[in-house]
């Protein structure tokens, strides 16, 4: 789930969808299957620039729609991922855990690949960006990952 004023979006894994609440108006993002727009087990959203972003984890990409739903850019479909399980976005920067890869990898925002992560990553199934730090946590050894970012 993610917050932003009065926009509250909801990654709805079972029924492949996105719950969009804007203001008391609900509508929904996505319908189950694989082609460009469907979802297939969405585990995490976030909001950024009224631009929806959703890990989409079996179709092993990162969707961006619009407030109307409407399918805006995929990223990552080229990049071998394997169950796209937490996103987190700071300013320019989409972070997306590949959990069965063991690895994180960092896109900008238009979906240009800047850098792989893979030291001390093992099965990786979140990530937060705090101020100048990365977390992951890593779900297989119980840990979390702190990496410090390079001023943008």
């Amino acid at each position: 789930m993610n917050v932003n004023g009065d926009t509250i979006a909801i990654a709805d894994f079972y029924n492949h969808r996105i719950i969009l609440q804007i203001n008391d108006e609900v509508h929904f993002i996505g319908k189950e299957g694989h082609d460009k727009g469907e979802l297939y087990y969405p585990i995490d959203v976030k909001i950024q620039q009224d631009k929806i972003y959703v890990a989409d984890a079996y179709n092993h990409r990162i969707q961006v729609f619009d407030l109307d739903g409407k399918l805006l850019n995929i990223i990552g479909a080229l990049d071998a991922i394997n169950v796209a399980s937490g996103i987190d976005i700071r300013n320019n920067l989409l972070a997306v855990t590949d959990q069965e890869n063991s690895r994180v990898l960092i896109y900008d925002l238009n979906g240009l690949l800047q850098q792989i992560l893979t030291e001390k990553i093992n099965y990786p199934t979140d990530v937060l960006f705090d101020e100048n730090r990365l977390y992951i946590t890593n779900f297989k050894e119980n840990t979390i990952s702190v990496f410090k970012l390079i001023k943008e």
